[in-house]
């Protein structure tokens, strides 16, 4: 009996064991699914949160993969994580180009902006300091280590996205301070191009420190400049929430007035405050994702051409404005002087609201 039935015992073992493999292969499909939808969802997220950031990822990851001389195949599936956000990308007509004209740096100026924006604060002596220390910690993480070795891909990755930080123009089509955009990236691929043992405790206390006393600097000069902007913080609160306001400002942010600089971008807090609906920080071209509604009228560059002034009465509800009582009477002809604090001004208008 055994004998007769011995024969058949790996056939009947594999058809009882069927169904176990059925599920656990199941399962594995599930959990590659969610992992699929998680990254996508989460490269997706990148492209709402940070539309520069997106292409730097999306760049990162093909020099990687590259860099590891993967095949084709994972290469593709690699960046298949970007598609969503390259068809809104396009969909939503971010990519045009007028052929404007382009703005190199020269290698000088590459290297002094690239100083500049590594631990950007509110002191020179600190961002030139930060600067020497990380030079030295460079030095100090090679110098003499038996355990330093170099990473190999992520070197390769670190030194194109430097190639493309030499390659990019300063402005593009309305586009400012595009290469130094990769400076941040630049830092965090420098924390991965080599291996360095037991070194890495120090320099990670190190890079710690230098963060922590540039977060320090900021907040700082934040609490100093509160008293300046407590005023400008009343008239956001008068705003009504979902008001649609035209912001004309009249800085001279050449001259690096940082005071004038907080005025330039305080108003933007009432778009989280109060919900307000304002073009220019919707409305960058190639910089941020969403798009200000096509039919509205946006005047370009309005604190120093006058804008259309029955359009910008019809299509908002306020004009706040800052350094410009050259167009008082202009604004005054459909609207009331509703705050005024210095140089401040915000205008109420008078419309058919639909």
């Amino acid at each position: 009996m055994a004998t007769s039935l011995s024969p058949l015992q790996p056939g009947a073992r594999a058809r009882a064991d069927s169904p176990g493999r059925g599920r656990h292969a199941m399962r594995w499909a599930v959990r590659v699914l969610l992992l699929v939808v998680a990254l996508l969802a989460l490269a997706t997220c990148g492209y709402f949160t940070h539309l520069i950031s997106f292409a730097v990822t999306g760049f990162v990851v093909l020099a990687y993969s590259l860099a590891q001389r993967l095949n084709l195949r994972q290469i593709l599936w690699s960046w298949g994580l970007f598609v969503p956000g390259v068809i809104i990308y396009f969909l939503w007509h971010r990519s045009s180009y007028d052929r404007a004209e382009m703005q190199f740096r020269s290698l000088t100026q590459k290297f002094f902006a690239a100083r500049t924006e590594l631990l950007h604060s509110y002191s020179l002596r600190f961002e030139l300091a930060a600067f020497w220390v990380i030079v030295i910690c460079i030095f100090g993480a090679w110098l003499a280590n038996r355990e330093f070795h170099w990473n190999r891909a992520w070197l390769i990755v670190f030194l194109a996205t430097m190639g493309l930080y030499f390659a990019l123009p300063n402005e593009l089509e309305g586009i400012w301070m595009v290469d130094v955009r990769l400076v941040p990236a630049l830092f965090l691929l420098l924390l991965g191009v080599a291996k360095i043992g037991r070194r890495q405790l120090a320099l990670g206390v190190v890079a710690v420190l230098l963060c922590g006393t540039r977060t320090v600097d900021v907040a700082r000069n934040f609490i100093s400049q509160q008293p300046t902007l407590r005023e400008t913080e009343q008239a956001i609160q008068m705003l009504p929430r979902n008001a649609r306001v035209l912001p004309i400002i009249n800085v001279d942010l050449v001259n690096d007035d940082l005071p004038h600089q907080f005025y330039a971008h305080f108003w933007e807090y009432a778009i989280i405050q109060r919900g307000v609906l304002a073009p220019f920080r919707l409305e960058l071209q190639a910089q941020t994702p969403l798009r200000f509604n096509p039919e509205a009228y946006i005047p370009d560059d309005p604190e120093t051409f006058p804008p259309d002034w029955k359009k910008a009465c019809s299509n908002y509800d306020y004009i706040w404005a800052y350094h410009t009582d050259y167009y008082n009477r202009f604004i005054l002809g459909c609207g009331a002087d509703v705050y005024h604090s210095g140089q401040l001004r915000l205008f109420r208008l008078e419309n058919d609201k639909k």
